[in-house]
């Protein structure tokens, strides 16, 4: 499942710790997108990639309406961090069965790079009704 162009999820991993010690110095914003992995068959002419002549392709697989596929699909993660100038990018396939490991891994990367965040403190509204010293 891995591809040239895609990491293993342990180097996606790694990549993503420094990205977030990058976003956390130049205080740069940290973007992740995910996607179901389709490959195109050029051969075979997916019908997901023919929208004009197959528009209900995917929609009908979720209604029911046609036979499910019973197909896995490898999710693809992207990372991206930093602004148009130096956009630092990385992206990984990873398999639904490994999919609740890399997400304990990935929280686990997030955490521990929000350990600088500090709570910001919230003043306390006092209400019209009451004033404070007031007698009657």
């Amino acid at each position: 499942m891995s591809d040239s162009k895609h990491l293993p999820t342990h180097l996606f991993l790694e990549r993503a710790r420094e990205f977030v010690e990058v976003a956390n110095n130049t205080q740069s914003s940290l973007n992740m997108t995910m996607k179901r992995a389709i490959e195109h068959d050029p051969v075979e002419k997916n019908q997901v990639y023919d929208a004009t002549n197959q528009p209900l392709a995917d929609v009908s697989c979720k209604s029911g309406l046609v036979a499910t596929n019973q197909k896995e699909y490898p999710l693809l993660v992207r990372l991206t961090c930093g602004s148009r100038e130096k956009k630092l990018k990385c992206s990984s396939l990873v398999r639904a069965d490994e999919l609740d490991k890399f997400w304990q891994d990935y929280v686990a990367v997030l955490k521990g790079g929000m350990s600088n965040l500090v709570k910001t403190k919230k003043k306390k509204v006092k209400t019209k009704g009451k004033k404070a010293g007031v007698k009657k």
